[in-house]
C-alpha cells in the first residue's frame, strides 16, 4: 500500500493581466483591508471556516510573516449596517513578487451562502492584476467543493501536480457540475 501524501490541489490563473471579472459587492457590504484589531476577526473566520484553532502566533506566521504581506493585501468583507466582518481573503506572494498567491479565504458560517468568499477572492485577485503579477495561484483541498466552485467561477484553473490529481479533479468537477472550457 502506498502511503504517499497527495499534495493539495493547485489552481492557477496563468496570465493575470488577462483576468477580467465584472463583479460588485451586493448592496450593504464593503471591502476593507487589514488594520490593527482585525486579526481577531481573521482568526474567528478562519478557525470557523477550516475547523482549526489558530492563535495570534499563527496569524503572525501565516499572514504577517508571509512573502509579500502588506496590510492592504488582506481583504475583508464588512456588512455596512452592523459593521460585522463576514469574510476574508489574503493576496500574498508565492515564489517572488510577480507570483500572486490567494491565501486563506474564509466566511463566517452565519454569512455562508451569500457568495462573500467569492467577493473577497475577487478583490484579492484584482489586486494581483493591479500589482502587475504575472500569474496567481492557490492551494485547496478536494473536499472543499464550494471553494472549488468559487475559484473556478473566478477563473482559476486546475494545475495538476500529482498523478492522483486527474482523477480527483474529474470527480470534483462532476460533483459540482462544472465543465472546464
Amino acid at each position: 500500500m502506498n502511503n504517499e501524501k497527495i499534495p493539495q490541489l493547485r489552481m492557477m490563473i496563468s496570465d493575470v493581466s488577462d483576468w477580467a471579472m465584472d463583479w460588485a459587492l451586493p448592496v450593504g457590504y464593503e471591502i476593507v483591508t487589514y488594520s490593527d484589531g482585525l486579526e481577531g476577526e481573521w482568526l474567528t473566520i478562519i478557525n470557523a471556516s477550516f475547523d482549526k484553532q489558530f492563535t495570534i502566533d499563527d496569524w503572525q506566521r501565516l499572514i504577517l510573516d508571509r512573502e509579500g504581506y502588506r496590510s492592504d493585501r488582506v481583504f475583508f468583507v464588512r456588512e455596512k449596517s452592523s459593521g460585522a466582518i463576514c469574510a476574508t481573503a489574503s493576496a500574498v506572494r508565492g515564489g517572488g513578487a510577480e507570483h500572486g498567491y490567494l491565501h486563506f479565504v474564509g466566511v463566517r458560517p452565519e454569512w455562508a451562502g451569500r457568495k462573500l468568499g467569492f467577493y473577497a477572492s475577487c478583490a484579492a485577485t484584482e489586486s494581483f492584476r493591479a500589482d502587475r503579477c504575472t500569474d496567481a495561484a492557490l492551494n485547496t483541498d478536494a473536499h472543499r467543493l464550494a471553494a472549488l466552485k468559487t475559484y473556478l467561477r473566478i477563473g482559476y484553473r486546475p494545475e495538476p501536480r500529482h498523478e492522483a490529481h486527474a482523477a480527483i479533479w474529474a470527480r470534483a468537477l462532476e460533483e459540482i457540475g462544472f465543465e472546464l472550457p
